[in-house]
């Protein structure tokens, strides 16, 4: 290998799986210096884009205190592994959003306190703590907006929105406005205000959604728009959801083989799949596909679809307890059975990557552009 030209050795490195380029870091200081080379990182991200996604599970146990475990999946959906960092204090978190093989993590406790991890590599940063200051008789709600990455800047950056709640006499809290929108730049600098969304955004994973540089939300009070945010130029703007009639509560947002899609959840207890065919042009919606859960024995308001497989297979969460993959072609329902699963748990669509929070913190540096 070594009278290789590195043009050859990067695109045979490139092909590996992940576990195997980081085991290659203990091997010598050459080894640890080609796997943290930017093309390298590039090419294998981009050729791992086009295999099938992994799953990022957590789940919260009771010891002493809380904890919440973080397991990744393998793109074959087989085996199951517990991830640890060495981070203290890092009891508590819930995944604020996935990008190019890097987790967003927000503390559950102190929800000024995120951190950016590589749960691949085991590398993990804190980011500087979100501060503002309001009038004595407000608090501040934080609601997580996303994460995500500029191909245009080639950065990272994470996305905050404010509410502020008034204290009643009684003690109890009522929120009363959006305060704005706070971004921070994975490269560096102070948080900065960007201005107020147009809509109320919540922190429910289904209803975000990253793609091509932009963050969406739906809205489960307000059903026939889609906010947006490009992370590059830092601007909010509404998109129409389909023209479907959803009701209130009845749909989720999420990315499918690289296409923006709502899912309808419909009264014929039926999963509806609509398509944005070209990403952000408004009247680009198509139906996709149906998914009938008639006779099946589910209950259509537990399921949360999760990502799809280079075969077209859809795999989904039911209950936070059970994972389920539907063929589209047969038609037939699989429960997925894997070594080290959780009993409950959440999860995510993620993809892997030899990219480094570090790096992307450095001040001035640019991380990889996909």
């Amino acid at each position: 290998m070594a009278n290789l030209p590195n043009e050859i050795m990067e695109d045979i490195l490139s092909r590996l799986p992940i576990k195997s380029l980081i085991r290659f870091r203990c091997v010598s200081k050459s080894w640890l210096s080609l796997t943290h080379n930017p093309y390298l990182i590039k090419l294998h991200f981009n050729r791992s884009s086009q295999e099938n996604p992994s799953l990022i599970l957590t789940t919260t146990i009771i010891t002493t205190h809380f904890r919440t475990q973080l397991y990744l999946t393998d793109s074959q959906l087989i085996s199951c592994n517990n991830i640890r960092f060495s981070q203290p204090n890092f009891d508590e978190f819930r995944i604020m959003g996935s990008c190019n093989g890097l987790l967003c993590l927000v503390h559950r406790l102190n929800s000024k306190s995120i951190f950016i991890c590589n749960p691949c590599t085991g590398d993990l940063v804190k980011i500087p703590e979100f501060i503002t200051v309001f009038e004595t008789k407000y608090l501040v709600n934080v609601v997580f907006g996303g994460f995500g990455f500029s191909p245009k800047t080639s950065q990272y950056k994470v996305v905050v929105i404010l509410y502020n709640r008034e204290k009643l006499l009684n003690g109890d809290h009522i929120v009363k406005k959006i305060s704005g929108a706070f971004v921070y730049n994975l490269g560096g600098g102070p948080w900065r205000y960007v201005g107020i969304p147009p809509l109320g955004i919540t922190g429910d994973s289904r209803l975000r959604a990253f793609l091509n540089g932009v963050l969406h939300w739906t809205i489960e009070s307000f059903f026939h728009t889609i906010i947006c945010f490009d992370v590059a130029d830092e601007v909010f703007q509404e998109i129409p959801s389909p023209a479907i009639g959803l009701k209130e509560g009845a749909h989720s947002l999420v990315v499918l083989s690289g296409f923006l899609a709502v899912i309808e959840f419909s009264a014929y207890n039926c999963i509806v799949v609509w398509i944005m065919m070209d990403h952000n042009v408004t009247d680009s919606w198509e139906r996709g596909f149906i998914i009938n859960f008639n006779g099946v024995g589910l209950n259509l308001r537990y399921i949360q679809v999760l990502c799809a497989q280079k075969d077209g297979e859809i795999i989904m969460l039911y209950n936070n307890h059970t994972l389920l993959s539907y063929n589209r072609h047969t038609m037939h329902f699989r429960r997925l059975s894997m070594a080290g699963l959780p009993s409950w748990f959440e999860a995510v669509s993620h993809v892997e990557s030899l990219v480094s929070p570090l790096g992307c913190l450095r001040s001035n540096t640019k991380c990889f552009s996909n």
